[in-house]
This record gives C-alpha cells, structure tokens and sequence, in this order.
C-alpha cells in the first residue's frame, strides 16, 4: 500500500510540468524515504532526476518499495482537473494497475477522483557524476529563464564560461552574436560554496536549456556546475525536502564562436 497527500495539488503540477516535455514514459520508485525518479530523453544527451523526501508531504506511508509506471502527459491532464489550491492525495493498492488521486478544495465543498492507469516502463541503467563539481554559481531563476530564453533568438548553441568574476553566456547565429555576463554579487562571496577552481568554458544546447526553464517556478535560486568534459549540472530545490536536477552533455565545438 502506497499513500502520499500534499496540500496543494498545483506543487504537484508544476514538478510534473518541469519534466514531462523531456521525459513521457518513466518510472517513479517509492520508498519509506520518499520518491525519487531517473531517466533520460530521446536524444541521450539529457538526464533528469527527481527527488522528493517522505517528510515533504503532508502525509507519507510506503508499506515496501515499489515501482510506478506513469505517462507524465497523462498525469499532467489529471492534474489539471482539479485548482491549484486543492489537496491531492495519491495512493495506489496494486502498483500494476492504477494510481488513485483523491483532490479536495480548501473549503471542503468539492471532492473529485480520478484513476490513472498504470503502464510497464523498461528500467534505465543510468549513472550520473557524483564528483565534486570544479565550479557552483547561483543564479536567481527569474534570471536563467531571461538569460536562455534571449540567447535562444540568437543562436542554437551556446557558451558558458565560468570567470573568476562571474560566468558568461555567449551565442552566435546567423543574425549575429550576443553575449550576458552575470557577475559575482557580495552576498555569494560571503558563502563558502561557490567554488571556482580556474576559468571552465563548454558549449551546450541551447533547447534544452530552455526546456529545464519549466521548472524555475519551483525555486527562487537555480545552481549551476560545471567540470571541464564533465556534464552541466543544474539543480532547482523544492524547499528544503526536494529537487529537480539536469544533466547535460557538453557540445564538442571545432571552432569557437
């Protein structure tokens, strides 16, 4: 027997909503720790992993671990079905059969469920970096969004070059080439994270990183690392009991921009 509720059903959707435009078809595997998800796009270049701890939820119970095969897209729909502000509880008694959502109103006035059907997903064998990253940068999310979405209007690659004094962003396209540097503020000084060891610089799509922009309305503060030939890491925190984190694979470019 699997039962979690949340309090507002619109956290729900927006986690969903981060991942489900890179990933469709997945895997979650819950435990009495939480629930946590891994799985790669269709072009390989791109790893997601989710991770949401027992004692975020209102109320978690996992009897013994199990695995749930969803379609994110078909779980995004339910979603919609019911407000923002709407508890949702999900449970699910034969994890090969359907996912049960029970979605109540804050006044108690309404009460809706709904049944998701199950599907089997192949298990991926996915390893991702559990090394020390060489270089940790903040960024506000607002500002990641504005950063990628104005380099996608110019090019289709883009630069990312960490400096002792900040990190550049810099693409070129047929319409020309622009470039954002964001500097160190005094408050990220303070902290002892920020770790630079040396100048990085790496070339990545920029599709994907507008597509991981889905998820700036989870945090206010997105952080980046960066090793040389090692993949981008970025990590959007759900408060202090959960995560959505990126993995992408560095362009090999010939020629810089």
């Amino acid at each position: 027997m699997f039962e979690a509720k949340l309090s507002q059903n619109g956290l729900l959707r927006r986690i969903v909503e981060s991942i489900k435009d890179m990933v469709n078809n997945v895997n979650f595997e819950c435990d009495s720790d939480g629930i946590t998800l891994k799985s790669v796009d269709q072009s390989h270049v791109a790893v997601v992993c989710l991770s949401l701890k027992a004692e975020g939820f209102d109320y978690f119970h996992c009897e013994k671990p199990i695995t749930l095969g969803v379609k994110l897209s078909s779980l995004y729909t339910m979603l919609k079905c019911a407000s923002n502000d709407d508890s949702v509880t999900i449970s699910c008694k034969n994890p090969k059969k359907v996912l049960s959502f029970l979605f109540e109103s804050r006044s108690s006035d309404r009460v809706s469920e709904f049944e998701l059907k199950l599907i089997d997903v192949a298990p991926q064998d996915l390893n991702v970096p559990t090394q020390e990253y060489a270089a940790m940068v903040y960024l506000t999310a607002s500002e990641y969004k504005k950063i990628f979405c104005d380099m996608s209007t110019i090019g289709e690659m883009i630069q990312i070059e960490v400096l002792d004094t900040g990190i550049k962003f810099e693409s070129e396209g047929d319409i020309g080439k622009g470039s954002v540097i964001v500097l160190r503020s005094d408050e990220e000084d303070k902290k002892p994270s920020p770790v630079k060891r040396g100048i990085i610089s790496m070339f990545f799509t920029v599709k994907h990183l507008i597509m991981f922009a889905k998820a700036t309305p989870l945090c206010k503060r997105v952080i980046l690392r960066m090793s040389k030939g090692m993949p981008l890491l970025l990590e959007f925190k759900i408060g202090s009991n959960g995560y959505v984190r990126y993995y992408l694979a560095p362009r090999i470019i010939d020629e810089e921009l």
